[in-house]
């Protein structure tokens, strides 16, 4: 930071090359923004009520339901093999999450947000079919 910086409190960030300046409080407002946000999917997540596994009196487990968070894994295994659902989709969705930020830094911010945003909502999907599956 430079002085100027510490007089203002903007912090400069560069997108693709531009320097561009945003002020603390706007970065606190985000932040407080993010939060609440995060904070009610979790709230609306929680309120779900998900029956797991299966009843004391049945002689046989038919279906076993995992945790509402690896919900979106089960779905897939359900309905693909083991080997594509529970290692290779897994695995390329972390390998991508893990290089996103050098594709997002060579392909710009909003492509590498658009990717984070189809990636999030594929997983929230598969979760939420999971959810609502009978």
């Amino acid at each position: 930071m430079t002085e100027r910086d510490r007089e203002t409190d903007v912090i400069e960030l560069q997108d693709r090359g531009r320097p561009r300046f945003i002020s603390i409080e706007e970065l606190q407002v985000r932040e407080t923004i993010a939060v609440f946000m995060g904070l009610a999917m979790l709230l609306l997540a929680s309120s779900v009520p998900l029956a797991l596994g299966t009843p004391p009196e049945s002689p046989i487990p038919i279906h076993i339901k995992a945790p509402w968070m690896f919900g979106g894994i089960q779905w897939l295994l359900l309905r693909f093999p083991v080997s594509i659902a529970g290692w290779i989709i897994p695995a390329a969705s972390l390998g991508f999450l893990l290089i996103l930020p050098w594709w997002a830094r060579r392909a710009g911010v909003r492509w590498g947000r658009f990717a984070f945003m189809v990636l999030a909502l594929f997983w929230s999907i598969i979760t939420l079919a999971y959810a609502l599956q009978a």
